[in-house]
């Protein structure tokens, strides 16, 4: 005990569900183990700044074991939340005031079973219609009021134990067709309608049975084809269980067999390009880019954590994701939308490098309080091996003005560049410049010399031989955006 440290930095929270709304910037909700469901904003970059300010953004909406989380985006204000076996309620985020919003059955009518993790889910076709599931499937018309039954029992009510079972644990609706619902077990059922519960089939004889149905997908893209994912973990069973269907699950096809040795929670589609599907598992997030011929990790700054819910937002184009024990991260996926049939058919393909406006206060010092300014640009690529990749900066008058190397994963890479020019490349650039823009490139307060405005090539090499280049600029800023710059910084009075 001599010495301590405060080990507290990591985020640990342990997120069953996650969603977003449709807000600018969007805001993201979810339910967690043991810590109720809080919603903030997605912008948010994690910091103690909170400390001072007395305001955590991430703000408590509903207690006991937080649940699935449904918004009205038509407000983004009126969330459905619950807690543990099934006791939700509709809040309203501005005035706090809360509803129950949970299916009742009349006297002498047997109990309702609920899953612990009940499942719930907003109509995209009319939000005030909230979909609700215990071992029957309910609907309310009238977010919430009053529910009515819209199925018979859909499990195989076979057995009983510690906690309720037998129960919905998934529900989907189609985006083609109002009334055309999936629906998946904790005993492995899976049902659809297609006429708004007048009548089920059950789809789910040919595959493996007894399992936990985590997800049910309906896809954007063909009215016909669905995604599911089976859990046995809670039976010692830990493959990957993961199917498509494209005929309404008359037939199915098993997908993901290179998926490692790891339970599978949720199976998403991505919304632009229908070859993309995302898995998370006890044990990581995984993307396919064929549909689920073949998987690869999406790893990068993500740990090893069990993912249990992805949540996309199409507006910003991003995936959130919850983590069950590392809270909440997120990414764009523009990168991974661009990787069609072609692109991962190159043994290397470097993605567009957007130009960048110069900065004149790279490597300066203003106080002694702060770090010299920094800068960096990003630089993403694709190669279709693992190996050292070599990236030579070359200006427009020839000059190598800086040289990275990248130990690649095979899959998509992003390098970093600081916008410094190596030592022994000054001269011959600076000889290389006219007298505007030579006046530019002196050396800063850190004793670097960084990039003046002009057009740079990027080539690449891979270390089997494969090569790419590609282009960007660094430019003049113009005079008000320099103007705008400079009076932020007197505001901050560095």
């Amino acid at each position: 005990g001599a010495n301590w440290f405060k080990c507290n930095t990591p985020a640990v929270g342990q997120f069953y569900s996650v969603t977003v709304d449709d807000a600018k910037p969007y805001n993201v909700y979810g339910g967690l183990q043991d810590n109720g469901v809080w919603t903030g904003p997605s912008d948010y970059v994690a910091s103690t700044n909170w400390m001072q300010e007395g305001q955590y953004p991430y703000k408590f909406i509903y207690g006991g074991d937080g649940m699935q989380v449904q918004v009205d985006t038509r407000d983004n204000n009126t969330v459905y939340a619950g807690s543990q076996f099934g006791y939700y309620g509709k809040i309203n985020k501005t005035t706090g005031e809360t509803d129950d919003a949970r299916p009742t059955i009349d006297l002498g009518e047997m109990p309702l079973r609920y899953n612990w993790q009940t499942p719930i889910l907003l109509s995209k076709f009319n939000q005030d219609i909230l979909y609700f599931g215990t071992n029957k499937l309910f609907r309310s018309m009238n977010q919430g009021k009053s529910f009515d039954a819209i199925s018979p029992d859909l499990t195989n009510h076979d057995k009983t134990g510690d906690v309720p079972y037998n129960t919905i644990t998934t529900i989907c609706e189609s985006p083609f067709s109002f009334g055309e619902i999936y629906i998946g077990t904790d005993d492995g059922n899976i049902q659809l309608t297609k006429d708004g519960g007048a009548t089920w089939t059950k789809i789910s004889v040919t595959l493996p049975q007894n399992l936990y149905v985590s997800r049910v997908t309906a896809s954007a893209f063909s009215e016909s084809r669905i995604y599911v994912s089976l859990n046995g973990y809670r039976f010692d069973n830990f493959s990957p269980y993961l199917f498509m269907s494209d005929d309404f699950g008359k037939t199915w096809s098993a997908i993901g067999t290179d998926l490692p040795m790891e339970p599978i929670n949720v199976v998403k589609e991505d919304p632009k390009n229908e070859n993309i599907i995302y898995v998370g598992t006890d044990n990581g997030l995984y993307v396919s880019l064929n549909r689920g011929k073949s998987f690869m990790a999406m790893n990068g700054a993500l740990p090893r954590v069990a993912i249990h819910d992805i949540a996309i937002q199409t507006t910003a184009n991003e995936m959130v994701l919850g983590t069950h024990g590392r809270s909440l991260y997120k990414t764009k996926l523009d990168l991974i939308q661009q990787l069609t049939d072609s692109v991962v058919a190159k043994n290397i393909f470097v993605f567009e490098v957007r130009d960048v406006s110069f900065n004149k206060n790279l490597g300066k010092k203003f106080s002694p309080f702060y770090d010299a300014v920094s800068q960096q640009i990003s630089i993403p690529f694709y190669v279709k091996e693992k190996g050292i990749t070599t990236v030579k900066i070359i200006s427009d008058s020839g000059v190598k003005v800086a040289t990275l190397t990248d130990t690649s994963e095979a899959g998509i890479n992003i390098l970093n560049y600081d916008y410094s020019v190596k030592p022994d490349a000054v001269d011959a650039l600076k000889n290389s410049l006219d007298t505007k823009t030579k006046n530019l490139f002196t050396k800063s307060d850190d004793g670097k010399y960084y990039l003046p405005p002009g057009n740079y090539t990027l080539e690449f090499k891979t270390e089997q031989g494969a090569e790419a280049k590609i282009s960007f600029a660094v430019k003049k800023k113009e005079k008000k955006e320099q103007r705008n710059e400079e009076t932020e910084r007197e505001r901050e009075g560095i």
